[in-house]
């Protein structure tokens, strides 16, 4: 097979470009060689052939011109294309050839996910163990901070996995990533922070198709200089957990790998299962010493060991809650207990004030009545120093007296008088008119008046009054009450 430079495979490529659809059918003949000169550049010389000056070229200018016509001689043609045109056809020319649909896309989706687990995936390994860690391992000896996190595939595959294929667009993307995930494990070696940085590049989607992790045990608490500060690989080991613990929704299993050794303290059992307990996929136990009847009893012995810590959890999250509600009811009943003092201080500085508001009014009724007394006595003092005061009063009790028995006279005349008349009720039969006209009020006398509805009849010394009298008299009253009426 024919081997073509990068100049070659592009000139090629110029020449496919600028052909015709005749050529490609193979009526013309091969391209003749070309001078590397353009029409721009021809057309810029006679652009300044004309208009300007005659100077002498420079040195410089003169020999860059010799070398360029030099190379001018030794053109190369363009060498004919590797394959036959006629055999291929521009799809943009070609009026019958036109893009179909993609076939692939149009399988059943049964079919297209076989068809990305057997790119995707490895047949000769059960799972792909993706390692995360940090490079170089000892970063503050030769950066001043910590490199970035990288990964690494730390098995061998025996079949190339092609990742190109989820860049072809979204819906395979959407449809075989899931695949590829489900077939790999991510295995963060570093347990200080590196598992979010890790998460961090992964896009949501991304992140929810994660299905299996692995988590290493810390190896620093068996070292000796645990004892600086024994707290910290624990530390880091509770936040790897509850960064795994995000992933409830979508993981599957976590793989637990170290010493069994480290769960032989009762302190470090606790330290590493409890945040394990925050986690809600399968958590699978593998000892570094790997064995089939080991790893199965290990495993066994973790789960009990889980248990064991889930229960001891579970009681002391029951204690706690019924600690919590008993502290409640105790608040509650101290809270009724110091609403009821109060609420009875208040009612006591109710009634106090209440008490204090009345004894206040009763003093102060007490000095307006001393206030009185005390100006009535001041008056009378003052009153009996002034002159003839005595002589004054004396006239005024005089005088009240005589006027008391003036009223009891003039009584005792009313009663005397109005007892030698009686009051005679006489229907005349014509109405009362509403006012009385001046002839009648002067032909009425002060000692006798006469209405059409009542007559005072008085009483002389004689005792009784003539028939006529009693007759003309009504004659007169009804007379009147006509005439007052026709008025």
């Amino acid at each position: 097979m024919a081997h073509f430079s990068p100049t070659t495979v592009a000139s090629v490529h110029a020449q496919i470009m600028h052909t015709t659809p005749d050529s490609y059918a193979g009526l013309t003949s091969h391209p003749v060689p070309q001078l590397n000169h353009s029409a721009e550049e021809q057309s810029e010389w006679t652009h300044f052939d004309a208009d300007l000056p005659y100077e002498p070229s420079h040195p410089c200018l003169v020999y860059v011109k010799r070398a360029r016509d030099h190379f001018k001689r030794f053109v190369v043609p363009t060498p004919s294309p590797p394959f036959d045109p006629s055999q291929h056809v521009m799809p943009d020319l070609d009026h019958l050839s036109k893009w179909s649909k993609c076939h692939l896309l149009s399988l059943p989706k049964e079919v297209r996910l076989q068809i990305w687990r057997h790119v995707l995936t490895d047949t000769s390994i059960s799972k792909l163990l993706v390692g995360i860690f940090r490079e170089p391992s000892s970063p503050y000896k030769r950066h001043p901070r910590p490199a970035a996190p990288k990964f690494n595939v730390s098995l061998r595959r025996s079949v190339p996995i092609n990742i190109n294929l989820l860049l072809a667009n979204r819906f395979i993307y959407e449809e075989a990533l899931p695949v590829l995930y489900s077939n790999a494990k991510f295995a963060p070696w570093d347990l200080e922070g590196l598992l979010p940085l890790f998460l961090d590049t992964l896009s949501p989607y991304a992140r929810s198709c994660v299905r299996h992790i692995k988590l290493y045990l810390p190896s620093q608490v068996t070292s000796p200089t645990i004892r600086l500060d024994p707290s910290r690989p624990f530390f880091n080991w509770a936040i790897t957990c509850a960064q795994v613990a995000k992933l409830n929704g979508s993981l599957h299993d976590v793989e637990i790998e170290g010493d069994w050794s480290i769960f032989e303290k009762k302190a470090n059992r606790r330290a590493i299962l409890a945040p394990l307990l925050k986690i809600k996929a399968t958590k699978i136990f593998t000892p570094r010493a790997k064995g089939p009847e080991q790893t199965s009893n290990s495993d066994e012995e973790f789960q009990t060991l889980l248990a064991e810590v889930e229960q001891h959890f579970k009681a002391n999250s029951k204690v706690r809650k019924e600690r919590t509600e008993a502290d409640a009811l105790n608040r509650a009943a101290e809270i009724e207990r110091i609403k009821r003092v109060q609420e009875a201080a208040a009612q006591a500085a109710e009634a106090q004030r209440q008490e204090d508001e009345a004894n206040g009014m009763d003093r102060e009724m007490e000095e307006w009545r001393r206030f009185a007394e005390a100006n009535i006595k001041r008056m009378e003092k003052e009153l009996s120093t002034v002159r003839g005061i005595e002589q004054f009063e004396k006239e005024l009790k005089e005088h009240s007296r005589s006027e008391a028995s003036i009223v009891d006279r003039a009584r005792n005349d009313d009663e005397s008088a109005v007892e030698d008349w009686d009051l005679v009720s006489v229907r005349s039969g014509a109405s009362t008119p509403r006012a009385r006209p001046a002839s009648v009020l002067s032909k009425a006398s002060d000692d006798m008046w006469t209405d059409t509805a009542s007559t005072i009849v008085g009483k002389d010394d004689g005792g009784k009054y003539s028939d006529d009298s009693d007759v003309e008299s009504d004659a007169e009253s009804d007379a009147e009450s006509e005439s007052w009426e026709e008025l």
